[in-house]
């Protein structure tokens, strides 16, 4: 075999093993995601605004560990370091996430004696931000060292296998199908059978396996460095331009993604009981759907020529054009918001989420999920050489924008405009964004340009958007009306918050009264009851021969 063929064979083989770190560590990823998200309800509650929480810590520490990544990979180029050193450094990274998860297995332990440390007072007056500081603590560290992995795996393969535009794309790609992997075998096997603690305890090995892995890779490279490298001139660095449009359209996705994401778990919440597994399924539905968006790319640009110039933009629009049908398709498919029932089992249930979740949403997660892997592209033909060690920095803009994502979608759309008009929201802003990236491109703006297919296409979808959503989606009810305006029940009051819908129901018969109902299906109590309720409190002095004090401790809602 020729040197170049010996030199060609050892790229590619490490490139192969470098799609299989991808998969793995992807796979590792989500499956600590879903399982912090489980243990942290104990810590901060069962409720979709917590859920974000967990989602916002995660997402903020990946997109650190992503900016670091970029500072170490041009750290080792002064130096004049090569692929070994990124698969030492990737191997810390793994070590890094098995060590700082520990905390997290142990939470049960010792957040007890954190809460009396506290004391009653300081929970009650402080407890939201309690929470919030408890979450970052406990969730970045190991998260910042999840975001280091994508770019420092790029820095691990050879020059000619770090383009953005194939390498990139495919390492993301694959990346992302592992966590869709990582989240079936927790949901449907791992959970069931070793439960959360047990779950943890196995991904936590994945991850030092992988070290381990990464190890081994870094000692075969050194071991074959001199004989790799020899007759291999170092490329030649690319001036490099600003790269404006990849950092905002990176920034955008991760906001317009994570938004969406939140927005429509609320709607699924209106149709069933609170578990894990629909969020679960709405998240490998997402992540599943971006993988295989991402792995269309490289294929896409070899075939259309244009598509940068001209489908990209198209692309951008028509998800807009998806994400405004998100909550019209939902209300059609689930007859208005009627809540479902769940069938027996847990993958049953989880087909019924997940098929729910493809037909209304499928389609805004799928065109959606062009615009991130397409900034690869669009930052590697401005930054050149430069992209392949900034790359960190384009993924810790989306983590940044993922991160403000959910807090807008919990602080400002879901209290102010509900899920349904959210949803149009974040589909008229890809609209825009669609003409922004139009205008973008073009240097001159000419009269000519007005009138091409992309600009007129992208202009008429934005006016019908604003028609949809003024007229249809905002009008579209938070709750099955179906359901509580029949027979003694009238619909009072509704209002939307970060944890969900709540309403007002009056009952015209049975006691009458007016009831709280949380996310259209569990009531929380109403104004009858308290005199029942009141009456429970006789229990706990028939227990005791001679009380001299009872005290009752929730009575169900009361």
């Amino acid at each position: 075999m020729s040197p170049v063929n010996v030199r060609q064979y050892k790229f590619s083989l490490q490139y192969r093993c470098a799609l299989l770190v991808a998969f793995f560590t992807g796979c590792a990823a989500l499956a600590h995601e879903l399982l912090w998200t489980r243990r942290l309800i104990d810590l901060v509650g069962a409720t979709t605004g917590a859920t974000a929480r967990v989602f916002g810590c995660f997402f903020f520490g990946l997109a650190v560990g992503a900016a670091v990544s970029s500072l170490a990979a041009e750290r080792m180029k002064n130096r004049g370091s090569h692929g070994c050193r990124g698969w030492a450094a990737l191997a810390v990274a793994q070590f890094g996430v098995a060590l700082l998860s520990v905390p997290i297995v142990t939470v049960t332990q010792w957040s007890g004696a954190v809460w009396r440390l506290l004391g009653a007072e300081d929970l009650q007056r402080f407890g939201g931000i309690i929470k919030l500081v408890f979450s970052l603590l406990i969730l970045t560290p190991p998260s910042v060292m999840m975001g280091m992995t994508l770019p420092l795996l790029l820095q691990a393969l050879p020059g000619e296998y770090q383009s953005l535009r194939k390498q990139g794309t495919i390492l993301y790609a694959i990346n992302t199908a592992g966590g869709v992997f990582g989240l079936t075998i927790v949901s449907l096997f791992a959970l069931q059978r070793f439960g959360v603690n047990g779950s943890l305890t196995a991904t936590i090995a994945l991850n030092c396996l992988l070290g381990l892995c990464c190890l081994a890779l870094q000692k075969a490279e050194r071991s074959s460095k001199a004989a790799v490298n020899a007759g291999i001139a170092d490329p030649v660095e690319q001036k490099p331009s600003a790269a404006g449009l990849p950092f905002f359209l990176a920034f955008f996705s991760g906001a317009g993604i994570l938004a969406a994401e939140i927005l429509c778990l609320h709607l699924i919440r209106q149709v069933v009981q609170f578990s894990l597994y629909p969020e679960t399924a709405l998240l490998g539905c997402v992540i599943a759907m971006l993988a295989v968006s991402s792995a269309l790319i490289p294929g896409l640009l070899r075939r259309f020529p244009s598509f940068e110039e001209n489908l990209f933009p198209l692309l951008v629009a028509c998800s807009g054009a998806a994400a405004i049908a998100v909550p019209l398709l939902f209300h059609g498919m689930t007859g208005g918001l009627l809540p479902i029932q769940p069938k027996t089992g847990v993958p049953a249930f989880m087909a019924d989420m997940v098929k729910l979740t493809i037909a209304s949403m499928g389609a805004f997660i799928l065109l959606a999920g062009f615009v991130f892997p397409m900034t690869f592209v669009l930052f590697e033909n401005r930054r050149g050489e430069a992209s392949k060690r900034e790359w960190g920095m384009l993924l810790a803009v989306n983590g940044i924008g993922g991160l403000i994502g959910t807090e807008l979608a919990d602080a400002v759309l879901m209290p102010l405009f509900g899920m349904n008009a959210g949803l149009g929201i974040i589909g008229l802003l890809y609209l825009m964004t669609a003409v922004i990236v139009l205008l973008f491109r073009r240097k001159k703006l000419r009269f000519g340009f007005l009138l091409s297919f992309p600009a007129v296409s992208c202009m008429l979808l934005f006016a019908a958007g604003i028609v949809v959503v003024k007229v249809h989606v905002s009008r579209l009810p938070l709750l099955s009306r179906t359901h509580w305006n029949s027979g003694e029940n009238r619909v009072v009051d509704v209002a939307c918050g970060p944890e969900g819908v709540v309403s007002v129901i009056r009952k015209e018969g049975g006691g009458g009264g007016k009831v709280l109902v949380m996310n259209n299906l569990y009531s929380l109590g109403g104004s009858a009851a308290p005199s029942e309720e009141q009456g429970m409190a006789v229990l706990a002095m028939l227990m005791h021969p001679a009380p001299r004090s009872a005290a009752v401790l929730g009575v169900a809602t009361g």
